[in-house]
């Protein structure tokens, strides 16, 4: 089967073929062509150097391949690649809407598949470019073109139906972001279904009957032999949805088995921040769960890796890092909290390298190093009051990292600032948004408790103990409205757990 172009020339199944794998066949995610291509990526580079240094752009539209709408595509994903990681969203915007007047003003024919597949990508590319800009629902918007072009196209086969179900993914990427749990997840599954279809179908193996949407999610998980890049994304983001949720056994479970398919993927010896975010995650996920294994570790590897990726442009953390394993040791975490400023992808003010930072706070805190645990939360804060792109969504994130320097200080002894500190996360989340962000206020209310009964076991004074237990209880009651209020399950592991804290906490008082 062939289609026909405006200009006579009739496209073979070859050509198509050919078109296809210059975009999706190589892993590595939605940009593995300007990635690959080093002239691309140098062309790029180069661009954006110029314009860092005169404060001018050159017009990569009008500059390359003039007459060859598929090439300049390439260049401009490339460039807006480039862009991403330098945190120009803006201008990576921009640059795809002007292709897409471009291509809009080219008069391609609306039957050649060809243009429509490349209409489908620019489409999907504007979309994520607004995601970059937290403008969630128009990225949607952006998002639903593109499945509806890659639905019609019957030519492109399998690789329509792929780009679906990444399509599928964005859309339950912007409603997770939005805090809209279920929707989120209602297209995170689709996604999955898609993909999990598509590999059995690919493999001829029988597709099973199990139905996700009726049965436990986790049931297909077993039925994933042959991992990609875009279904590893999903597994992982379901387990991001069910880490929110506070359903960590779930969230474990994902991330486990997304991790599995990144190691296969990238090699067991990669360096890679699909890895290093999954190892963190799947740290917080077991440790919440409470099985004994020392989560720490995983913190430990994921702060390694994450270091190492972003440290190319420092020359003095990549020696120090190879001459001498310092893995976990005090030095090491005085390089990361030194260098961490100086990175060019931490150096910027941004809502999403603060959380990274907030995260390496975290895992000082529990390695038992509070002073340098204040530090990073400290680059956290301060990336989140200079922020160099608008995101309406980084209060939660500011709110978290908050949370998490009142918890380091209720550790390192100080309870009356870890008081003020847990106060004011609980405010923001509170006056910001109220109804999706009560499994947070949950959160915060149960670590309020606990240091509450630590202080009411470290009193000697009755009176005084009797007074930090019932403020323990308080709050305990308190986190297990907002939790049935935020959870609408009345199985969740968290309400157990906080009714056996209150039970407990009553037997004793009385």
């Amino acid at each position: 089967m062939a289609s026909s172009r405006k200009d006579g020339h009739v496209v073979s199944k070859e050509e198509l073929d050919s078109f296809k794998r210059d975009y999706y066949s190589a892993p590595g995610g939605p940009y593995n062509l300007a990635v690959q291509i080093p002239h691309l990526s140098k062309l790029a580079d180069g661009y954006i150097d110029e314009y860092e240094r005169t404060g001018h752009w050159t017009d990569a539209l009008k500059q390359e391949f003039p007459n060859d709408l598929s090439k300049t595509w390439r260049c401009v994903k490339a460039l807006t690649y480039s862009l991403a990681q330098r945190r120009h969203e803006k201008i990576t915007l921009q640059y795809n809407e002007s292709f897409l007047a471009k291509f809009e003003n080219s008069n391609q024919s609306p039957s050649d598949e060809t243009q429509q597949f490349l209409l489908a990508d620019i489409y999907s590319e504007i979309g994520a470019s607004h995601y970059g800009l937290s403008k969630y629902a128009t990225a949607q918007e952006y998002f639903r073109r593109a499945i509806r072009i890659w639905k019609t196209l019957n030519l492109l086969g399998e690789d329509s139906i792929v780009m679906v179900a990444k399509m599928q993914l964005k859309l339950g990427e912007c409603f997770l972001m939005m805090f809209k749990y279920e929707k989120s997840l209602k297209h995170l599954l689709k996604a999955m279904q898609i993909c999990i279809d598509e590999s059995l179908q690919q493999t001829a193996k029988p597709t099973p009957t199990v139905n996700i949407f009726l049965e436990s999610p986790e049931s297909r998980l077993v039925f994933i032999t042959t991992p990609t890049v875009i279904l590893a994304h999903v597994i992982w983001t379901i387990g991001i949805v069910y880490q929110y949720t506070k359903y960590y056994q779930r969230a474990a479970l994902y991330f486990q088995k997304s991790l599995e398919m990144f190691l296969e993927l990238y090699g067991e010896e990669s360096c890679h921040r699909d890895i290093a975010n999954t190892l963190y995650h799947l740290g917080v996920a077991i440790e919440s769960v409470k099985r004994g294994i020392p989560f720490s570790d995983f913190y430990l590897e994921s702060m390694i890796m994450t270091t190492q990726l972003y440290c190319n442009d420092h020359l003095h953390l990549t020696l120090v890092l190879e001459k001498a394993d310092l893995s976990g040791t005090k030095e090491f975490y005085d390089i990361c909290l030194n260098v961490f400023p100086q990175l060019s992808r931490f150096g910027v003010a941004h809502s999403q390298s603060a959380t990274v930072v907030s995260r390496f706070g975290y895992h000082l805190t529990f390695a038992g190093l509070p002073g340098r645990a204040s530090q990073a939360f400290d680059i956290a804060l301060n990336m989140f009051e200079n922020p160099c792109s608008e995101d309406e969504y980084s209060y939660v994130y500011k709110a978290q990292t908050i949370a998490g320097q009142a918890f380091n200080d209720w550790k390192n002894g100080d309870g009356l600032l870890a008081e003020q500190l847990f106060a004011e996360a609980f405010r923001i989340f509170e006056s910001t948004n109220p109804t999706d962000s009560l499994l947070d206020q949950a959160e915060i209310l149960v670590n309020k408790g606990d240091m509450y009964l630590a202080f009411a076991e470290k009193s000697d004074v009755r009176a005084k103990s009797s007074s930090f237990q019932q403020q323990a209880l308080k709050c305990y009651q308190l986190a297990l409205c907002k939790q049935k209020l935020g959870s609408c399950d009345f199985t969740h592991p968290q309400l157990t757990e906080i009714n056996q804290k209150i039970e407990k906490l009553l037997s004793e008082v009385l």
